[in-house]
This record gives structure tokens, sequence and C-alpha cells, in this order.
């Protein structure tokens, strides 16, 4: 079974269940047993948050061998900022990792930075994204306006977790998520969304009010530190070889019907 890990509690996990298509969290201990399993699987854990490489294990309990392995999901700068671990009898089938987006959300610059990866929502080759282009692209959630104000003003303390409906990172379908976001410092949340829904079909996806009200939260943006026009101003933003600047217009772009108006992030080559 997979399980996703924060990077900065590496006590709780979260457990993802195929067969129904849910996320849920819980304490590490209570969710692998025995306190051995789970014992290893912290172990292994803490070694890739800080190695930033893969690793695997395996120990002996109650004469049936487990095996212990986790993933890293990168961050910016290809820093972990969340672990997948698979724990599981040794002769058990092995199933691929669910896709995960890992994020840190800046309510100040109010942008989106992410290693540039890709996964189930973001594109790949962005590392920076508009924060009204991310809310966007939620079609529903739960508690959504907990959600916004999180992300508008992130406190210590702070944070939401549930359910998404979102856009896919190539505007062909909606998928489901399990978004978890923590506030790391003040203005800055980690963002992971855990992908709780495959093999979705191509179509149509209806106008919602999403649009309305990423728009609306441009000017919000603007009052809470940097906005849009202040932000195409600055200096680009450099990851590793890549520069990229945030700009505005229509057309062929990252997300949004074609013709629509939003903020992205660009590559500069």
């Amino acid at each position: 079974m997979w399980y996703l890990v924060d990077a900065d509690d590496p006590t709780r996990v979260i457990r993802y269940l195929p067969e129904v298509g849910l996320a849920r969290e819980r304490s590490l201990h209570r969710a692998i047993r025995p306190s051995s399993l789970a014992a290893l699987a912290n172990t292994v854990i803490r070694t890739v948050v800080e190695s930033g490489g893969r690793h695997r294990s395996r120990i002996a309990v109650r004469g049936e061998t487990y095996t212990v392995a986790a993933i890293p999901v990168a961050g910016p700068g290809d820093r972990p900022l969340a672990v997948q671990v698979w724990v599981a009898a040794t002769d058990a089938p092995h199933e691929p990792p669910p896709s995960v987006d890992a994020f840190l959300w800046d309510s100040r610059q109010w942008t989106l930075m992410s290693s540039g990866a890709g996964g189930a929502v973001l594109p790949k080759g962005y590392p920076m994204l508009h924060g009204a282009w991310f809310l966007g692209r939620i079609i529903e959630c739960e508690d959504r306006d907990k959600l916004i104000t999180v992300a508008l003003d992130a406190e210590p303390g702070a944070g939401w977790d549930g359910p998404m409906r979102v856009l896919s990172a190539d505007d062909t379908h909606t998928t489901r998520v399990f978004g978890y976001f923590r506030c790391r410092s003040r203005q800055q949340l980690s963002g992971l969304l855990l992908q709780t829904e495959r093999g979705r079909d191509p179509g149509i996806v209806l106008p919602t009010y999403r649009n309305d009200a990423a728009a609306a939260l441009r000017p919000m943006a603007a009052t809470n530190g940097k906005g849009p026009d202040q932000m195409n101003s600055g200096p680009a933003a450099r990851y590793g070889n890549r520069h990229t600047s945030i700009r505005s217009g229509t057309g062929d772009r990252p997300g949004g019907p074609v013709g629509s108006r939003s903020w992205w992030c660009s590559r500069a080559d």
C-alpha cells in the first residue's frame, strides 16, 4: 500500500485507498502496524528526506518478509517536500505510485513554486505559476472559503486538507485529488495534491464559477503583497538554468480554455 508523507511532519501519513478512490490522513504508527514495521518506515522516510534519493529496506515480521520502499517528491530546487512510501509483504504485487504534485505557495508574491516536473495538475516545465491560475483550476472542494483564506494570508498553524476536483494539467478532463496544505512559515504554505482518480477519458469541461472566482482574487492578491502588475516588473526567477517570468495574456499557455484571460508563468528561452 502507498502512503504519502509531508517532509515537515513524518509522524503522519496520507493513506491512499485506490479501491474507493479516497485518501485519509492519520498517524504513521496507527496506519502501519506492527510497531517494528512502522519504526522501519519512519527510518526510511527520514533517510529519503535527508538524502533526496530513493531508499528500500526489508524486515521480517512474524515469519513474513516486508518491504518498505520510499520515493522523494521534489519541490523547488529539487528539495524533497514529501515522500511516497510503499509498505507491503515482499511477495505482494507492487502497484505503481499515484501521481503527486508538490509545491510552495507564497502569499506575499502570490506565486506557486514547484520543481517544474509536472504532474496530474501542474504543467511540466513551469516551475512558477500565478496563484490565481492555480485557484482557477479548482472545480470543487470542501470548505473553499477556508482554503482561499489560508492562501491569502498564511499564518503559523493554518492549514487545509480535503478532496478536490480540478482541471488536469493537459486541460482535457477533470480529475480528483486529495489536497493537503500546511503553513511552513509566515506567508508560505506547502501544498501536496495526491491524485485519487485514474483512467478518466478526455471530455468536455463545463464552465463553472471558477474563472470568475480566480478573476476576483487577482485584485485581492494585489493588496496582499505583490500584485500581478508589480510582479511583471520584477526580475525573472531563476530555477537551475531556466528563467521564468510572470505575464498575462490569452490563448497558448498552460491551463484554461483558449481565448480566456488568465495569469500564468511563461518560460524564457
